[in-house]
């Protein structure tokens, strides 16, 4: 695959929607059918192009790049308005799907899910996305983004914005795992915030694969602190849960095998009020010794002769793609930078940045760095890829460019290199003082 195909198909698939834009405008009769300067394509293109300037910056840039004339502030924003949100979940779909990617680990295709916080400008009277701080001294506000991410192919699949009242990550995940429509073997690899009987259950309905972080056995809060482990450092052992929704004695004495499921406890195994039905869920329990020397129980229905310890360790370890691309979301495409205080032009822009990430994902997949005589080996910068991309989509970059550009910004792969991890605060980038 090409650069030049992943632009031209994309520019492809706008032109298919715009044939057919009454599906995805306000009003079908009245919008986008005059011969305007910002026409349908223009206002998704220039969405996607956006970065962390002013809005008057990101469209006199787009329009200059295509050698039309800029519109004003106030007209950009009346076009945008015109569009439903669906417009840029069907073209974040239809790209994935022109476009896919066949990426394996051992012959499965490898999925994480993991949440991240976006913090969005004030709104008075939007009471879905407020958050105190805990010393209630500060009222900021909030979108939970939940996506699904491909590991090997890099690139997210499927997402689900929530306001940061109606947070729900294993609600989302569940969600996501139903609507994902894989025709190869998967495995989802989660970290210990979802390990929950419903998320496994959905899975083994699917017929595919989970990793999931679990607590410390000893742990009060843990689903196996009943469970009695071998005496060994590392272990693995089979694990069968009978779920029930009867909370009789001879069922609630025998933690060991049963799993009694509680009023307040979502399980869509078993409906409400069924206290017949026993279901059986079978996983393996399994403690890893981890490359700095602690141990790390995790919880799988992979089978065992196909992925021991190091397997496991190695697959555990690739979830870390997904943070390091929620990174480049908000820091390298201005996911952190927002153009509007609406609530609707905010999730256009969560959406656009989504797209524009997979574009560069799949335009530097394309790229292969050129390895020279050196300690490490090289691989395109994603980082700067970010902005690479951005140029390419703008045409300022040709295509018999774009190789040249990309393998200009390598960065080397150091194996084992870790840094401790730095939290802070999180803030809005205000809307003034922008070039």
């Amino acid at each position: 695959m090409k650069p030049q195909f992943v632009r031209s198909s994309v520019s492809s698939i706008l032109k298919t929607m715009e044939k057919e834009k009454y599906k995805y405008v306000m009003n079908p009769s009245r919008d986008f059918i005059r011969n305007r300067c910002i026409s349908f394509s223009d206002t998704i293109k220039c969405l996607i192009c956006m970065s962390n300037r002013s809005l008057n910056s990101e469209i006199r840039e787009y329009f200059l790049c295509k050698a039309l004339a800029s519109p004003t502030e106030s007209a950009f924003i009346q076009q945008r308005g015109k569009l439903k949100e669906n417009a840029l979940q069907e073209l974040f779909f239809q790209i994935n799907q022109h476009i896919p990617c066949n990426k394996k680990f051992r012959g499965y295709k490898v999925f994480a899910v993991d949440g991240s916080v976006v913090d969005i400008p004030s709104l008075p009277g939007d009471s879905d996305s407020v958050v105190r701080t805990v010393s209630d001294e500060k009222v900021v506000y909030q979108y939970h983004l939940n996506a699904l991410y491909d590991l090997c192919g890099k690139t997210y699949q499927d997402f689900i914005i929530q306001p940061a009242s109606f947070k729900n990550e294993t609600a989302a995940f569940c969600s996501m795992i139903d609507r994902h429509q894989s025709q190869d073997k998967s495995i989802y690899v989660v970290d210990r915030g979802y390990l929950s009987f419903n998320v496994m259950y959905h899975v083994l309905k699917k017929e595919q694969y989970i990793l999931l972080r679990a607590k410390d056995l000893e742990s009060p809060a843990s689903m196996f602190h009943h469970v009695t482990p071998p005496d060994k450092k590392q272990f693995s052992m089979d694990i069968t849960f009978n779920m029930t929704r009867n909370r009789s004695r001879k069922y609630l004495d025998h933690t060991e095998s049963y799993k009694c499921i509680r009023s307040d406890m979502v399980f869509d195994g078993i409906p409400e009020g069924d206290r017949d039905t026993i279901l059986p869920l079978s996983f393996r329990l399994v403690r890893v010794k981890l490359f700095d020397g602690t141990y790390e129980n995790l919880v799988t229905n992979l089978p065992e002769e196909e992925f021991g310890y190091s397997a496991l360790r190695k697959l555990y370890h690739m979830r870390w793609g997904i943070e390091t691309s929620f990174r480049l979301l908000k820091h390298n495409l201005g996911l952190n930078y927002f153009h509007s205080k609406k609530r609707e032009f905010i999730l256009q822009e969560i959406l656009a940045r989504f797209i524009t990430y997979n574009i560069a994902m799949m335009i530097a997949g394309c790229i292969k760095p050129v390895q020279h005589n050196t300690k490490y080996k090289y691989e395109i910068s994603l980082s700067d890829a970010c902005v690479t991309v951005r140029y390419y989509l703008l045409e300022r970059i040709k295509n018999t460019e774009i190789v040249r550009e990309l393998q200009r910004y390598v960065t080397p792969v150091r194996p084992g290199r870790s840094y401790k991890r730095n939290l802070r605060a999180g803030h809005v980038m205000p809307f003034n003082n922008r070039a």
